[in-house]
């Protein structure tokens, strides 16, 4: 049996998390190649990265979806709840080159203690799935 701790220690044994993550990433490559892209304020992103400053982004559940084949390549980590759901966007994430983080959706000393870690060392953070 697969077993793989994330940065977290979180296991994921789950093949079919897998399997699911590569898919999604796999089918939003191939959207991707249908839409009509127009990125406004892209330019601010950029700025900050050039500068050397570190940037959060958050979102709302499936708001997120085109961000990841959109950023692809950016020195960018995912914080996603520790859940089934999580685990999936995880794989998702390693499958565009980001890294990833779980954290539990309930707050305590542990989660902010991880999510001040990431931000302070990854430039570029992603924030989602968060109820």
């Amino acid at each position: 049996m697969l077993v793989k701790k994330d940065i977290t220690g979180m296991e994921n044994n789950s093949i079919t998390v897998k399997i699911r993550g590569m898919t999604f990433a796999w089918l939003l490559r191939l959207l991707r190649l249908t839409w009509q892209i127009h990125i406004e304020g892209l330019e601010h992103l950029e700025q900050f990265h050039a500068k050397e400053k570190h940037f959060l982004i958050c979102f709302w559940h499936g708001k997120y979806v085109p961000i990841f084949p959109l950023l692809e390549g950016s020195d960018a980590c995912v914080i996603s709840s520790r859940s089934t759901r999580g685990s999936i966007i995880s794989e998702i994430c390693k499958n565009f080159g980001y890294q990833s983080i779980q954290i539990p959706d309930k707050p305590g000393r542990d989660s902010l203690r991880q999510m001040k870690k990431i931000i302070l060392t990854v430039p570029f953070v992603i924030v989602i799935n968060f109820k």
